[in-house]
């Protein structure tokens, strides 16, 4: 009788381009429904995009840490961050939906980072921001050492997806 068991199974980077450019389609949807305010499909279209962001998260984490991956594309700058905020400046940046670039503590982050950040967000402290036609995520985190105070990340949805199809396109086989 055979055993059965899980097994870790190489998954191949065809697939997981579908995912970067589903995640495009359902960023140009959740537009479309902003700017008709039909805030029902606003949240059916951004829960397919978090799954998609998180398979897109586990697939080149993974594929990093396999060795697959050089760490060059997951160091592509895709993102800006303010750590070390107080909770009066981290709500003053949620309410503009814009980080502070003149914050002591800004700087860019990496696609790794970026999908970090999105992984380990407080939904209840993010929020988003349309544009010119742009799709900008507002997330909002405790850092891990809590005398830090909370992160704001600013992750523009076009130079995630085109960080995320480049890491891909160079997983090795």
């Amino acid at each position: 009788m055979p055993i059965y068991h899980f097994e870790v199974m190489r998954r191949r980077p065809g697939p997981a381009r579908d995912l970067v450019s589903q995640l495009r389609l359902y960023s140009k949807q959740f537009m479309a429904h902003v700017e008709t305010s039909d805030s029902e499909m606003m949240v059916e279209v951004s829960k397919k995009a978090w799954e998609t962001m998180v398979s897109l998260f586990n697939f080149l984490r993974n594929e990093q840490d396999a060795g697959r991956l050089s760490a060059t594309y997951m160091s592509t700058e895709t993102a800006i961050l303010a750590k070390k905020l107080n909770i009066a400046e981290r709500d003053a940046m949620l309410q503009n939906k814009k980080l502070d670039r003149r914050h002591q503590n800004f700087s860019a982050i990496s696609l790794r980072e970026a999908l970090n950040k999105i992984a380990h967000h407080d939904p209840a402290h993010s929020t988003y921001r349309i544009a010119r036609r742009a799709h900008y995520l507002i997330l909002s985190g405790p850092d891990q050492n809590p005398r830090n105070g909370p992160w704001l990340a600013e992750i523009h949805i076009t130079k995630l997806c085109n960080s995320c199809d480049i890491a891909i396109r160079s997983v090795q086989n």
